[in-house]
C-alpha cells in the first residue's frame, strides 16, 4: 500500500516547501538497504528549480542538482537517486520513495496508478492540485 504525503501550501515559500519535501523523502528511506528514490519534475532545467536549489542548499546530501541533472541517476551509499521528467512517470513504477515536484493533475493520476511505489511525497505548485489530491487520497499533510 502506498503511503502519501503532501507539503501544505500555507504561507510557505517555494524553497521551504522543496526543502521539506526532500527532508521527508530521505526520512522515508530505510538504513542499510538498497533503495530507489525518484524525483519527478516537469522540466529539464532542474538545477534552476526550487527543488534543485534545495538539493544544493542541503550539503549533507552529498550531491548537487547539477550532477543529478547531468547523470540522471546517481548512487549515494545504498540509495539510487533518479531524476525523471513528468513525461516518463511510467519508469518510476518500482520506487521506495517518489517525489512529485510541481506535478499536474494529469501527472498525479499517472503517479497514483503506479502500484509498486511505497511512498509518494507531493510538492505542489497550485493549491487546486493539492486540494484535489487531498480529497482523493487524504495524504499526511506536512
Amino acid at each position: 500500500m502506498t503511503q502519501r504525503y503532501a507539503i501544505g501550501m500555507t504561507d510557505r515559500q517555494a524553497f521551504e516547501m522543496a526543502v521539506l519535501g526532500l527532508q521527508k523523502a530521505f526520512q522515508l528511506l530505510e538504513d542499510d538497504k538498497e533503495q530507489r528514490l525518484v524525483l519527478i519534475v516537469p522540466l529539464y532545467n532542474f538545477s534552476d528549480t526550487w527543488l534543485g536549489k534545495a538539493i544544493d542548499a542541503v550539503k549533507a546530501l552529498g550531491f548537487s542538482a547539477e550532477l543529478l541533472e547531468k547523470n540522471r541517476v546517481i548512487k549515494i551509499d545504498k540509495v539510487n537517486i533518479e531524476l525523471l521528467s513528468s513525461a516518463h512517470i511510467d519508469r518510476a513504477k518500482i520506487s521506495d520513495v517518489l517525489v512529485a515536484y510541481l506535478s499536474t493533475d494529469k501527472d498525479l493520476v499517472k503517479i497514483d496508478n503506479l502500484v509498486a511505489v511505497k511512498n509518494v511525497v507531493f510538492i505542489p505548485h497550485l493549491q487546486e492540485e493539492l486540494d484535489g489530491w487531498i480529497e482523493k487520497w487524504n495524504p499526511e499533510i506536512l
